[in-house]
């Protein structure tokens, strides 16, 4: 809440002493280009949609904790459409509010280039006060934290589930006797992702941390997993159309299993193919990202053999994934 404040002030200074720039929310510029003397590079109109879907990642998981609402059926989708409305709203303004304090469009961009976490301290500097870029930095620092912790949360939440529906190995659906969390799972979660530290320090090597640790190991991981997540919600949307349609025709609804489904499987296919059409942008200077196509390849079609395999051979635990919300408890 602290950080979310912080960036309402910073944005009410931005506005009412910076250079609004109409032109920076039109949809339409997006997909245009700068001139070479701005300084971005080809491709990072691509790039740069991906991550922004990238920023929008964690909206999806209201329904990890739907289980522990009176009405799961009820309050999850009011959940998630205050959440994509509400941060749809806040990620624009503020995305916005800091290119008022540059004298150009291209300033902004050397600045972000060259300097990217003064990108918004400078104007804070500036327009805001010293007070409101020291919160800033500080808050920088422990929302990467927080969002790390959400990360394995929702991860280890993943892991409870399925563990404990059967779909998983069912140690991992258990509570700790005192504090009745999910010891196990997030146990299981912190040896894997220590697993993934070691092995990134093994073949990048530990020299330069702020390359290896932050661009590398953050920022790889972070592009890994939000392809999956696009892939992986692209494939639900479908699978909303086909059920529905084929199945349960008399609960269509033009906007929730229609419209809605049809528009997020078409923009987040669309965003996965614009990343991997310019994946040269960053594998040029991370050659590791040309790993990142067949190990998500590699999961996704895991994660979809086995939802067939349960399916065809194990058709009790299938029918059983997601049995708490389906049925209201």
């Amino acid at each position: 809440m602290r950080r979310v404040v912080i960036l309402i002030i910073f944005d009410i200074f931005m506005f009412a002493h910076g250079n609004v720039n109409f032109a920076a929310i039109n949809p339409a510029n997006a997909f245009k280009t700068f001139t070479p003397t701005g300084g971005l590079v080809a491709g990072a109109v691509g790039v740069g949609l991906f991550f922004a879907f990238w920023s929008w990642v964690g909206f999806e998981m209201a329904p990890n904790y739907g289980e522990e609402s009176r009405d799961p059926k009820r309050i999850v989708p009011r959940a998630l459409y205050i959440s994509v409305i509400g941060l749809g709203i806040f990620y624009t303004l503020t995305s916005w509010a800091p290119l008022g304090g540059y004298p150009s469009t291209h300033a902004a961009i050397h600045q972000a280039q060259t300097n990217p976490a003064g990108y918004y301290l400078q104007p804070a500097n500036q327009y805001a006060g010293h007070w409101v870029a020291v919160l800033l930095s500080w808050l920088i620092i422990t929302g990467s934290f927080a969002c790390g912790m959400a990360f394995h949360n929702t991860t280890a939440r993943y892991f409870y589930s399925l563990g404990r529906e059967g779909l998983l190995p069912r140690a991992l659906g258990r509570t700790h006797r005192r504090w009745r969390s999910p010891h196990v799972a997030s146990i299981t979660q912190s040896i894997i992702a220590a697993g993934i530290v070691i092995l990134f320090a093994v073949v990048v090597g530990t020299n330069d941390p702020t390359q290896q640790a932050y661009l590398q190991l953050y920022g790889l991981m972070a592009v890994m997993g939000v392809i999956i997540i696009l892939s992986v919600q692209a494939l639900v949307s479908l699978a909303i159309l086909v059920y529905y349609f084929r199945f349960h025709r008399d609960e269509v609804h033009w906007w929730k299993t229609g419209l809605a489904p049809l528009i997020a499987l078409v923009s987040q296919a669309f965003v996965v193919y614009l990343l991997f059409d310019n994946i040269s942008t960053i594998a040029g200077k991370y050659p590791l990202v040309k790993w990142l196509g067949p190990i998500d390849l590699a999961v996704v079609l895991i994660g979809v053999g086995a939802a067939f395999y349960f399916k065809a051979r194990k058709p009790e635990k299938y029918e059983q994934a997601g049995r708490l919300i389906n049925e209201g408890l």
